[in-house]
């Protein structure tokens, strides 16, 4: 029996081995030379028709983009119209809400009793009537007008779908 010797080799994890001879593997014919399918041969026309085509394409994807982006401008530009269009209505609003204001105040000062009186006495001459002059007169309040209150009038027409319902209903 021969002894082993392996020496270790500076740079390498392995002890330096002996060389050994295999022998190759041996493949079958049609996996060594597998049938290539030779590629069809594109003429310079099919390559021009891809290239317009291709660039037709990039065209295409391009105006969308640019036009996505002018609607979107578009857009932006409306909704700020309309914001400075909100912003004179609210301007004008709120004077005519101070004017109203003032007019109201106009109203109730010239509705006041004393003052009326005052100017008809003064400006235009009139005297207070006597006593003897003044017939009471007894109104009811049905007839009366309420001075700042809105009131609804009940309504006595008969609505469409009531009509149907109620012809439904007695006619058959």
């Amino acid at each position: 029996m021969k002894k082993e010797q392996r020496y270790y080799m500076y740079g390498s994890s392995a002890p330096k081995l002996e060389k050994v001879d295999i022998a190759p593997l041996q493949f079958p014919s049609d996996i060594v030379q597998p049938q290539v399918q030779p590629k069809p041969r594109t003429g310079k026309k099919v390559q021009q028709k891809k290239n317009i085509l291709y660039k037709l394409q990039l065209l295409g994807c391009t105006m969308i983009f640019f036009i996505g982006c002018l609607i979107l401008m578009i857009g932006y530009s409306a909704v700020s119209y309309q914001q400075k269009n909100i912003e004179q209505m609210n301007k004008n609003l709120q004077a005519l809400q101070k004017e109203n204001a003032m007019i109201q105040g106009e109203i109730g000062q010239s509705m006041d009793l004393k003052v009326l009186e005052e100017k008809a006495t003064q400006q235009l001459g009139m005297v207070r009537p006597k006593e003897h002059q003044v017939i009471n007169i007894e109104i009811p309040k049905a007839s009366h007008t309420v001075r700042y209150q809105s009131t609804e009038v009940p309504s006595t027409e008969i609505s469409f779908l009531s009509s149907v319902f109620r012809f439904l209903v007695k006619g058959w």
